[in-house]
């Protein structure tokens, strides 16, 4: 399955995978705001 088909935008996913269960639960997705990032998007501005 695909969450996001053809999107091309970075974006920050963090997610719980319950293999028992057979579960994923999205915590949070979001677009993240390169005022806020450094580039390559994997360390915030401080």
């Amino acid at each position: 399955m695909s969450l996001l088909h053809g999107w091309t935008r970075p974006l920050h996913l963090v997610e719980v995978v319950d293999h028992e269960q057979e579960l994923i639960v999205y915590v949070t997705i979001y677009e993240p705001d390169l005022d806020h990032w450094q580039p390559g998007l994997r360390e915030r501005r401080r």
